[in-house]
């Protein structure tokens, strides 16, 4: 098989496929990196974060066929977002081909039947999911598709052995939206499509790693010195709140930084002398909305870190935080848990990514310990 090449909206759905893409098949080609549009991705298996989950469909079209372009011959997956936010238009269309999309995300409870996502068996539109998205959730997938012609692969077909047999009739420009509850049905639809295009969540990636062949295992990774660590929460996920208080328990100095002082710039110095405590974490208080404000905390916190290691949940919070400090691009080093990637930067610095609606109370615990684990007070 040809190098492959992950398309993403966010930073830390990218992280999560490269992660994915590491655990097999990665040392085909070398180390697996996420480059940072506009930087290039390196040779070997890549992916590229795109950074367009909010920007409008022209604007990621022109963008993806300029990477598209810029990466011809390689093998190319589209990862999308398994709550389906972002505009999946676009990356449907670069295909010219049938697409098998597949947002199933089974290990978080994020499944398709009949065509309609469920998160822990409920519809997606009648959860909280989209509460902070400026429209309402799809109801079923298909709705968001706008304008291209689809057809549902039900579940019983997916497990079916006409599965192949099927697939080589539906006619080339259609989506095919695949019904999907375990990582076993999304490894038989890679295994079925040879013909068609693959787009899906991250674990949609790692069955498509699941069916390369096995590389060779690269060198462990050397030894570091531990650093002192920064946790930036830039998420408004409740279940985020709630690992932050865990990990101010565990004696992390929580820095309240009001919106407004980070957009006017005045939050920079309070900041600046908070990180110089072993373990701080960064909360936003007050209210703002908009991609100004994850710049400016961007902003903030790169002025503010020196060298210390990075925890930044959120996809577009992590993205502007590296942008601020001109990081073109990551080399993944492992996964702490689920979707939590550890990777480091090119000046050596390890950053860990992770969506904020992902893990449990103890999530930024295990996070934090697998960094630094003397920075912790009275933890296993």
């Amino acid at each position: 098989m040809t190098e492959l090449l992950v398309l993403a909206d966010d930073l830390s759905g990218a992280a999560e496929s490269a992660a994915a893409l590491r655990v097999r098949g990665s040392r085909r080609h070398g180390p697996v990196h996420v480059a940072l549009w506009p930087a290039p991705a390196p040779p070997g298996d890549a992916v590229v974060d795109l950074h367009s989950r909010h920007l409008p469909a022209a604007d990621v079209g022109h963008r993806l066929t300029e990477v598209l372009h810029r990466h011809q011959g390689r093998t190319v997956v589209t990862k999308v977002d398994s709550l389906l936010r972002g505009n999946l238009v676009p990356g449907v269309r670069a295909a010219r081909k049938t697409v098998l999309l597949a947002p199933a995300l089974p290990v978080a409870g994020r499944t398709v039947r009949e065509g309609r996502l469920l998160v822990e068996g409920r519809p997606l539109a009648t959860t909280a999911a989209w509460v902070i998205e400026d429209r309402p959730a799809p109801d079923t997938v298909a709705d968001a598709l706008p304008g291209v012609p689809t057809t549902v692969l039900p579940l019983a077909l997916v497990r079916s052995v006409e599965l192949r047999a099927h697939l080589a009739r539906v006619d080339d420009g259609t989506v095919v939206i695949c019904d999907a509850e375990t990582d076993d049905d999304l490894d038989r639809l890679v295994t079925a499509a040879p013909g068609c295009a693959l787009a899906g969540s991250a674990a949609l990636v790692a069955a498509v790693a699941r069916a390369l062949p096995a590389g060779t295992p690269g060198p462990p990774e050397p030894p570091r010195d531990t650093r002192n660590v920064v946790v930036v929460v830039g998420t408004a996920e409740p279940v985020a709140q709630q690992q932050l208080r865990e990990l101010e328990r565990a004696g992390a100095s929580v820095v309240d930084l009001p919106c407004a002082d980070v957009l006017d710039g005045t939050a920079a110095a309070h900041l600046t002398k908070a990180t110089r405590n072993p373990l701080t974490v960064v909360r936003l208080t007050g209210r703002a909305e908009g991609r100004s404000l994850s710049r400016a905390l961007g902003r903030v916190v790169a002025d503010a870190v020196g060298p210390a290691d990075l925890v930044l949940t959120g996809g577009e919070t992590a993205r502007q935080v590296l942008d601020a400090l001109g990081v073109p691009s990551l080399r993944i080093v492992g996964q702490i848990e689920h979707g939590a990637v550890r990777s480091e930067t090119p000046d050596g610095r390890h950053v860990v990514t992770r969506p904020g609606s992902f893990g449990g109370p103890d999530s930024l615990l295990t996070i934090v310990r697998a960094l630094n684990p003397d920075l912790l007070r009275g933890t296993p």
